[in-house]
C-alpha cells in the first residue's frame, strides 16, 4: 500500500509540476483556464465603389512659335481657355496646323456626386526631337468644368462625369533652334 501511495504521490507531483511549467511557459493559458476566458467580436467592413478613370481627349498645344536670336519669350495657354498670351519676343508662327493652341482636355468618369483630386506636376521639361534641346513648361494649372473653383480637383456630376483642362507656360530662350518639342505630363485622378 505504501508503494501505491508513493506512486500516486509521484504522479500528482508530476502533474502539478507539468502544470506549473505550462503556466510559466504559457501564462495566458493558465489564466484562461482559471478564469473561464472571455471573448469579444469586431466587424470588418468594406465599401466597393465605382472606379475613377481619366481619359485624354487632347494634348496641351503651344502651337508654332518663333523668338528673336537675342531675346527669348514665352507662350501661356491657360486652363480656362481665356486666350493664349505670347510674351517677350515670342510670336505665333503658322504652318500646316502649327498655330493651333489649346489646353489639354481630359474626361473623368466614376461614382456620381463624388469629389476627386487631380495629381499633376507643377512643371515638366520638353525635349527637342532633332536637337535634344530642353524647354521648360511651367505653371501647369488645372480647371474642372463642374467645379472650376477647386484648384487641384473636380466634382463628378449626377451621372458620374466631369471634364478638366490642363494649361501651362512654355519658355523659349533666345536663339532656340527649330525643332519639334515634346513633354510627357503624368496626370492621375483619385477620389478625395
Amino acid at each position: 500500500m505504501k508503494k501505491e501511495q508513493s506512486a500516486v504521490s509521484k504522479s500528482v507531483f508530476r502533474a502539478r509540476l507539468a502544470g506549473s511549467i505550462l503556466a510559466v511557459l504559457f501564462p495566458g493559458c493558465s489564466l484562461l483556464a482559471q478564469q473561464g476566458g472571455d471573448t469579444a467580436e469586431g466587424l470588418a467592413t468594406a465599401e466597393v465603389v465605382e472606379p475613377i478613370r481619366a481619359t485624354k481627349l487632347s494634348d496641351l498645344a503651344f502651337g508654332g512659335v518663333v523668338v528673336e536670336r537675342d531675346s527669348g519669350g514665352a507662350v501661356r495657354v491657360p486652363a480656362d481657355s481665356s486666350g493664349v498670351v505670347h510674351s517677350g519676343s515670342a510670336r505665333p508662327q503658322c504652318r500646316a496646323g502649327g498655330c493651333e493652341t489649346h489646353p489639354a482636355r481630359f474626361r473623368v468618369s466614376g461614382e456620381a456626386d463624388r469629389v476627386y483630386r487631380i495629381h499633376a506636376p507643377a512643371a515638366v521639361t520638353a525635349t527637342g526631337a532633332l536637337t535634344g534641346a530642353s524647354l521648360a513648361v511651367t505653371d501647369l494649372t488645372i480647371r474642372s468644368d463642374n467645379a472650376p473653383d477647386l484648384a487641384a480637383g473636380g466634382r463628378l456630376d449626377a451621372e458620374g462625369r466631369d471634364r478638366f483642362a490642363l494649361g501651362g507656360t512654355l519658355a523659349v530662350p533666345a536663339g532656340t533652334r527649330p525643332d519639334y518639342f515634346r513633354a510627357d505630363i503624368a496626370v492621375t485622378v483619385s477620389y478625395d
